[in-house]
């Protein structure tokens, strides 16, 4: 097992070896910890860290296994395969070695039973591949598994879920990779951010510090729409670990994820994402908690999703590749008829006039009473902003702006802002306003 380079993640060493300690004293023996995130985070790393401090308490073996859930260029390891290399490995002669996986997992989980071993399983697909490699409830074990998903059908005491670096930790992991002190730490930060904090662009990215000044490597990443055009190595590496991925989702949830990518940003709810495809939301909020499960997308403030900034410039590619431009674009439109119903529905419930029948076009969520509507039109603010923005650009300055969509979706947040700073009743005659001059309302 390789020694880490790790920088910074104490909290969440310390909440893992806490944990395992509390299992252990609690007279659980077999322990099961899962750590997920989504690619590049830094799992492997994670684990190898906080086994490096367990590893003394488990001396009778202590074992990494790559199981090629997520290796670009790879297929999953064969479990009954893998299975007899490691059986092999603790001693089991070819003669002694069970023919089907589930004779051979049989006999591991017994070596396990009478043995105090740490095992580490790494880059796990799915429950299925990793199960056979469980120690049994009754052994002195304990398994450190990490995947993309969040696995919940194993049955683990521990879990955490892995988010990327803060600022300053990724701004320190930079500095590690580079081996060079930088006087001006804000630069250095700067970079990190644009490297969204993922351990996977920091590691690649610092050693290119070794030479390049920080406000150089700046300028290289400064394409908010292709971060990495002129580093093509690491934009391959990113685009493997995105489309690795992409590859294991059934049809339905790659049709999702490349239908969030035709959203502008910066963040939606699976309502939203329910008028983009035109899908059942009960379908569409099952298919949102795979993609978050596989770390595809992250969760954002309010409850909201996103992608993270990496990643989403490769669903866009994704999305251009595999939909139709009308496709694309009919699903813009209803997404931006369902947020001018749903922004002014909000409204009307904040400024308490007479609230109109929901568009039964959509689904929509509950606004009552007017302090839920009025949180939930200022999580949307950046929603509604731009797709005002693509409003504009889809009606090409075919429709004055005064009747426009856009304007549509901007009424709202200048009403809302009214309330807000205290001048209700002029917000009151304004909304009387666009609705007699056609600029709100159906």
């Amino acid at each position: 097992m390789a020694s880490p380079e790790m920088v910074g993640r104490s909290a969440e060493i310390d909440a893992l070896l806490t944990n395992i300690d509390d299992s252990r004293q609690q007279g659980n023996l077999a322990l099961v910890s899962v750590i997920s995130g989504m690619p590049g985070v830094g799992k492997t790393a994670l684990a190898r860290a906080v086994a490096k401090q367990l590893v003394r308490d488990y001396p009778d073996a202590c074992l990494e296994v790559d199981l090629y859930g997520f290796t670009p260029g790879q297929d999953p390891r064969d479990p009954k395969e893998l299975l007899a290399e490691l059986l092999r490995l603790v001693g089991i002669g070819t003669a002694d070695m069970p023919s089907s996986l589930v004779g051979r997992a049989e006999l591991w989980r017994a070596w396990l039973a009478e043995r105090r071993v740490l095992l580490v399983l790494d880059n796990t697909l799915n429950e299925e591949y990793v199960m056979p490699f469980l120690p049994p409830a009754t052994a002195h074990c304990v398994t450190l598994i990490t995947s993309r998903s969040d696995l919940k059908d194993v049955d683990a005491a521990i879990r955490l879920s892995l988010d990327v670096l803060p600022e300053i930790e990724a701004a320190q992991l930079l500095s590690l990779r580079s081996n060079r002190r930088f006087d001006d730490g804000a630069e250095l930060m700067e970079v990190a951010k644009l490297c969204g904090c993922l351990p996977l662009a920091l590691r690649s990215i610092g050693s290119l510090l070794t030479e390049l000044d920080p406000r150089d490597v700046a300028i290289l990443l400064s394409d908010r729409k292709d971060r990495f055009r002129h580093l093509p190595e690491i934009d391959s590496a990113v685009r493997a670990a995105f489309e690795v991925s992409y590859l294991h989702l059934n049809t339905s949830t790659q049709k999702l994820i490349r239908a969030c990518a035709w959203h502008p940003g910066p963040d939606m709810d699976a309502f939203s994402v329910a008028a983009l495809t035109a899908s059942p939301l009960s379908v569409v909020m099952l298919e949102m908690d795979r993609l978050h499960s596989m770390g595809m997308l992250v969760r954002s403030p309010h409850g909201r999703s996103a992608f993270h900034d990496l990643f989403r410039s490769h669903a866009e590619r994704q999305a251009n590749l595999e939909d139709s431009g009308e496709e694309i674009r009919q699903g813009q439109w209803r997404l931006i008829h369902y947020l001018y119903f749903a922004a002014e529905r909000a409204i009307e419930i904040i400024l308490e006039c007479k609230v109109r029948p929901p568009c039964d076009t959509f689904s929509f969520p509950d606004l009552n009473p007017p302090e839920h509507a009025a949180e939930w039109l200022r999580s949307t603010f950046g929603e509604l902003h731009s797709m005002g923005g693509l409003a504009r650009f889809l009606e090409d300055g075919k429709v004055p702006l005064e009747s426009s969509a856009a304007f549509r979706l901007f009424r709202p947040i200048d009403l809302l802002l009214m309330v807000d700073a205290g001048r209700r009743e002029y917000a009151l005659k304004f909304h009387a306003f666009l609705c007699a001059t056609g600029q709100f309302g159906a």
